[in-house]
Formats: structure tokens, sequence, C-alpha cells
């Protein structure tokens, strides 16, 4: 149905996927959705596990405190998952957010198709 990405709560943790269509790994661009749970927000951490090994599909998780930040620009999503204590946690080991999908092209051959009319 065209859906990129699902943002869900009430897990208690934080986890985003790799994008995943028919239950494997896959592309954004292949039809593959992202799923991206947030369900601390800045609540007290619950004593919840995740399954061990960790699944190939799952991108990046913690069962820290945390909240995310979404950015939206011509044709990029972006985000950044920072814990309580400022640190960030996704993406793993960096500061600036994580491109989680680039629609870039697309944003760009609409303005040039736009641009062309009269």
């Amino acid at each position: 149905h065209g859906v990129d990405i699902v943002f869900a709560g009430n897990d208690h943790v934080y986890e985003r996927t790799f994008p995943i269509k028919n239950d494997a790994l896959s592309t954004v661009e292949s039809g593959g959705v992202i799923y991206v749970t947030n369900g601390q927000s800045g609540g007290k951490a619950a004593s919840y596990s995740f399954i061990n090994p960790i699944p190939e599909w799952s991108a990046v998780r913690s069962s820290l405190s945390s909240y995310v930040h979404l950015y939206i620009d011509h044709g990029l999503m972006s985000l950044i998952a920072i814990d309580a204590q400022g640190n960030v946690i996704d993406p793993v080991g960096g500061v600036e957010p994580a491109v989680i999908i680039d629609r870039s092209a697309e944003y760009i051959d609409a303005d040039s198709d736009s641009a062309s009319e009269p």
C-alpha cells in the first residue's frame, strides 16, 4: 500500500528494523517497510528482555528510556534516538541523524517536471 515506515509505541523499548517485506530483509524501494517502536518516551524503564540472538531484521534496539527526533526534508527522512542521559542510541556510534528513507530523486524529478511547465 505504499507504506515506507510504521511508528508504534507502548512496548517499553526502542527498536528500529531494516526494511522488511514478506518476512524477509528488503529495501524501501522494493516495498519493504521500516518499523520503529519507541515505547519509553522518557518514562521509567521496564524490565523487558529482547529475544536473543538478535534477529537479522533488527537494525537498532535498546531498553533505555528514549525519545526520537524525526526529520523530513526534500525526500529524505532521517531520525535520531536519544536516551534520557542525552546519549545517541540510534544511529549506533553516530551523532548525526541516520537517513533511513531516501526519496530525494523522486522529489527532484517532481520539481523538474513542475519547473518545465509554462
